[in-house]
């Protein structure tokens, strides 16, 4: 995936190849409690946070939770493709960076994310 955002964010969008490798790919964790699921990537952003638990290395698109700051009642678990996340702004120049120090953490142990 080409980041288009890396010299104005100051740092890569994307994780480390080690980071990255350590990820589940989609559809692993199936079945697998949303309070249990590991959240692997966290990118906040002005108008939103994005909590990714696996990740397809080939087209970058992650599953994860998401919750914007405008619509927070309409927060959801779903599809988040990468590409657009890093290509995303706001109309006043706000983008998404990723938390340089989140560790992966249990879903359930994060406030805000609503578990199925």
């Amino acid at each position: 995936m080409r980041e288009t955002l890396s010299l104005y964010r100051g740092h890569d969008f994307l994780p480390s190849t080690e980071q990255v490798a350590a990820i589940p790919t989609i559809y692993a964790q199936d079945g697998v409690p949303t309070t249990d699921k590991i959240v692997h990537l966290h990118y906040t952003a002005k108008f939103g946070e994005w909590w990714i638990t696996e990740l397809d290395q080939q087209t970058w698109v992650g599953f994860g939770f998401v919750r914007l700051t405008a619509m927070p009642e309409c927060a959801e678990w779903g599809y988040i493709p990468l590409g657009e996340l890093e290509a995303a702004m706001d109309p006043y120049g706000n983008i998404v960076d990723r938390d340089l120090r989140w560790q992966p953490t249990s879903g359930g142990a994060i406030p805000g994310i609503r578990h199925l």
